[in-house]
């Protein structure tokens, strides 16, 4: 598979795992748009590497739920949807359904490598997210060319 059809694939799963929104490339470099729908995920571009007639994609992701800057790591209230730290369980918990699923798609053409680095993330400043980054590799099944 191709790099368009690879991207256009991991919004697909994103999108029936529960993300709201999916950004790439130049949008997911930019701010978190606050107008767009959450959690939203941003993949990064992708190298491409050729392994003999296979590709080989390292996947960049970042998971966002929306936070705020008065939403403070409140360990006393932890029932509370705007907690940062349930913010963050939440996109722990998107992450690893969004794994199962590529790793659940038997028509795909894609391997997911069997480590899958995952790294809470909290994105301070004028733009809040908190989050977890996620990288793995796809390798396609079958020679592309």
């Amino acid at each position: 598979m191709t790099y368009a059809p690879t991207v256009h694939y991991l919004k697909r799963i994103a999108l029936a795992t529960g993300a709201g929104s999916f950004w790439f490339g130049k949008e997911a470099q930019k701010d978190i748009n606050y107008n767009a729908a959450f959690p939203q995920v941003h993949l990064f571009l992708m190298p491409a590497p050729l392994s003999g007639a296979n590709v080989s994609y390292p996947v960049r992701l970042c998971f966002y739920g929306q936070d705020a800057q008065e939403n403070a790591l409140n360990l006393a209230d932890q029932a509370s949807p705007d907690n940062s730290l349930a913010i963050q369980d939440a996109m722990d918990l998107l992450s690893q359904q969004f794994v199962a699923a590529l790793r659940d798609d038997e028509e795909e053409v894609f391997d997911v490598s069997d480590e899958v680095q995952r790294i809470p993330v909290l994105r301070e400043g004028a733009q809040i997210g908190t989050g977890f980054f996620v990288s793995f590799t796809l390798t396609t099944r079958a020679a592309v060319c």
